[in-house]
């Protein structure tokens, strides 16, 4: 009879403790509590990892392409969308409009071509089927976590934050859909770094994109934001701007060195920045508006019930 109540004692206590642990796990997983973010040799957000990501970094459009960069498709591809496909704001690759019309019978650049083709080559994927599933799904779980780790190298940074954007947005390489929220808490994340900037002029033109993509957002689910939301989030952006020039100007007056290659890649960047903030003014405010007017329409008041 002893033995009986001493192993029912000893059940109850496993039971409740183990419910007691569970209940407690399940708290500290929602407070993130749980969360383990290793910072080796404190590299994330140290010069020394901005200096690192610049060297692993690639071009967003190798992305694009499953591995293969842009310029080869012309090469690999010649009779594909892929070879030849308009160039638009979601497509990532980098175009080369310097060089204008030449004469395609030269002989250097037929040379040129051979060299370029020659290397286009060296690049190729050698079976040129279809990829599985599972190899989809292993290119998207390196992919994503290479950008990641290059993202929490320097967030600050242009290409990491655009390249993680539109990985999370992104239908491709095994995703089932593109996570439209993550890529919105990156964004609010991204810019609220960035705020933090006082002398590199290029981090608000971070700040300025992140801020972009807050709008955007805002004008793809108008139902979840209100006027008010969505001038804030204009005025973000607009800050951004006014910010990178002032830190700009404030880097030529006082004799800062900057590369002419980057300052006229920031130059580019925050033209067409400003570009998409004037049309995004107009933009959210009319998805806002509009379905405000939604709302008011469906909304039936107690005298016509």
């Amino acid at each position: 009879m002893r033995s009986m109540i001493k192993s029912v004692v000893c059940a109850m206590g496993f039971l409740l403790g183990g419910a007691l642990w569970l209940g407690f796990a399940l708290r500290f997983d929602d407070q993130k509590k749980l969360d383990f973010d290793p910072n080796i040799a404190a590299l994330k957000g140290s010069p020394y990892g901005k200096v690192l990501v610049l060297m692993m970094q690639g071009k967003i459009e190798v992305y694009f392409h499953e591995g293969e960069r842009h310029e080869d498709m012309e090469f690999l591809r010649p009779n594909t969308e892929d070879g030849h496909h308009e160039h638009g704001e979601n497509c990532g690759c980098e175009v080369d409009s310097s060089e204008g019309e030449v004469d395609e019978n030269a002989l250097h650049v037929r040379l040129r071509r051979y060299f370029k083709r020659l290397d286009a080559f060296a690049h190729r994927k050698t079976d040129g089927g279809e990829l599985s599933p599972a190899h989809k799904a292993y290119l998207q779980g390196v992919i994503e976590e290479k950008l990641r780790f290059a993202y929490e190298l320097d967030p600050a940074n242009y290409q990491n934050y655009e390249g993680l954007y539109l990985y999370l947005t992104s239908k491709g390489l095994g995703h089932s859909g593109a996570d439209d929220d993550a890529a919105l808490d990156l964004s609010r994340r991204t810019l609220a770094y960035c705020r933090q900037e006082e002398v590199d002029p290029s981090v608000w033109l971070t700040g300025a994109a992140a801020a972009h993509d807050i709008a955007y957002y805002m004008s793809q689910y108008p139902e979840k934001f209100t006027m008010e939301e969505a001038d804030k989030a204009l005025s973000d952006f607009d800050f951004c701007l006014r910010k990178y020039e002032n830190l700009l100007d404030e880097s030529h007056e006082k004799g800062f060195l900057v590369d002419e290659e980057r300052l006229v890649l920031m130059m580019e960047r925050a033209s067409q920045l400003l570009t998409r903030l004037k049309a995004q003014q107009v933009y959210v405010r009319r998805s806002i508006r509009e379905s405000e007017g939604v709302k008011k329409k469906n909304q039936i008041t107690p005298d016509k019930q």
